[in-house]
């Protein structure tokens, strides 16, 4: 309405926000059926995407994620918590995971059941794996929901290389320690750095839940 009381031609209209822009309209109730067809369209499109993404780093399928890869869905998580990175972890998919770290993936990203993809490389003994997650970031010594870590996981199933990968690193003692001086950490350390000749690892018998060979 203008300063002399009259109609101007925006008045009665709403706004609404398509594509990203927003613009006038009447919002009559077929424009109101529009615009919701519209939006419900777009949420299907998204989650068809979320679909193929995870699957594609289920697979191993390279092109697809290469293709795929943006920073608004590297990291997204399913509902379980699981990024694609965790998902190509899971099936020891060394590949995919070198891409979606490239792309910018985080190793640090937890499930809702507070597991990082280093947890699943050290428990079924994915040592190539292991050695990629740490060197990309990722902690031996993150604890899960029930306090598991992947330097514990590793030594519960006798994943002999995975330990020696951990212990290879400056990712010895948690990090808390080291703000509480060099003797403390000095003294927890050799403990924590235990060598898999010393505790006398035997083979582990334990297979992937996937129906690949369990990487000792």
């Amino acid at each position: 309405m203008d300063g002399g009381g009259h109609k101007t031609p925006e008045h009665g209209q709403k706004r609404a926000k398509v594509n990203g822009e927003v613009v006038r309209t009447n919002a009559t109730d077929g424009d109101k059926h529009e615009v919701k067809e519209e939006t419900d369209s777009a949420v299907d499109a998204a989650a068809s995407e979320l679909e193929e993404w995870f699957a594609a780093a289920r697979f191993g399928d390279l092109p697809m994620l290469s293709k795929m890869a943006r920073s608004d869905i590297i990291n997204t998580q399913d509902s379980d918590g699981s990024t694609a990175l965790f998902k190509a972890t899971s099936r020891n998919r060394l590949e995919a995971c070198t891409v979606l770290l490239a792309s910018g993936a985080d190793p640090s990203i937890k499930t809702n059941s507070g597991e990082t993809p280093l947890h699943m490389a050290a428990r079924w003994g994915y040592s190539e794996l292991a050695r990629l997650l740490i060197d990309a970031g990722a902690s031996a010594y993150d604890s899960s929901s029930t306090g598991e870590t992947p330097f514990g996981l590793a030594k519960l199933n006798r994943k002999r290389k995975v330990l020696a990968i951990i212990q290879g690193t400056a990712d010895l003692a948690p990090k808390r320690l080291s703000t509480q001086g060099s003797s403390v950490a000095a003294a927890v350390a050799p403990k924590a750095a235990l060598s898999a000749e010393s505790v006398d690892l035997e083979p582990s018998t334990t297979s992937s839940p996937w129906g690949y060979c369990s990487i000792q």
